[in-house]
């Protein structure tokens, strides 16, 4: 019945599959639940995101078991590829069938991954809602956590944690006596007549002075 579902999708996405090019290549790589790596034309190597699901990061728990799953799913065997998008990292992001299995909606519907409600937009989204529902009921898979984070919230967390760095301020020594500035690094820089302190370049030339010739600022 899955591969009759399978089928099902694939016809229904059929324009989708024209409009962008359905293509098939040998699974190289697993980097974790929702990306691999596909072997296209035995010679570009493409990196696929599986449309409409998150699965748990690979410092999360179940990030590891979502990978095996999506190994299990697709490594080292021939897949076919629906496009539908790009994301801002230039990789495809598409339908990934293996084996007449959608490994999208499979991962959903064993509880290795959220629906993506932000991006997934197509008429089936609403079924892989209704499987991650009952997955979350039986707690299959992460939902057997009590309160499992979605990835792009932890992602969110995670880039809120981050350190930021200060911007170091810069400043430039205009020589008073010859009309020349520098930057910092110039040995130059702390002249006896370098009393003319500018918070940027274009301050410096406004004032009048010139680049120095050594330090290029």
């Amino acid at each position: 019945m899955k591969k009759l579902g399978c089928l099902f999708l694939l016809t229904l996405l059929g324009a989708v599959a024209a409009a962008a090019g359905e293509w098939s290549g040998f699974c190289v790589g697993i980097s974790d639940g929702d990306t691999i790596t596909v072997l296209k034309d035995d010679r570009e190597r493409v990196k696929v995101r599986l449309y409409g699901i998150d699965c748990p990061e690979s410092s999360q728990d179940y990030g590891t078991r979502a990978r095996q799953m999506a190994g299990n799913l697709a490594y080292q065997k021939i897949v076919a590829i629906t496009p539908i998008d790009t994301d801002r990292y230039g990789r495809t992001v598409g339908l990934v069938v293996a084996d007449g299995v959608l490994v999208n909606r499979a991962l959903v519907e064993s509880g290795m991954a959220w629906v993506y409600s932000q991006y997934c937009r197509v008429a089936e989204c609403e079924e892989w809602r209704n499987l991650e529902e009952a997955a979350r009921k039986a707690r299959r898979g992460l939902w057997e956590q009590p309160s499992p984070v979605p990835p792009w919230e932890w992602r969110r967390g995670r880039r809120a944690a981050a350190p930021q760095e200060t911007p170091r301020s810069v400043s430039y020594h205009g020589n008073t006596s010859n009309r020349i500035f520098h930057r910092e690094e110039c040995r130059f820089f702390n002249c006896s007549d370098c009393n003319a302190v500018f918070p940027s370049r274009d301050a410096a030339l406004q004032a009048g002075y010139r680049p120095c010739r050594v330090c290029k600022p």
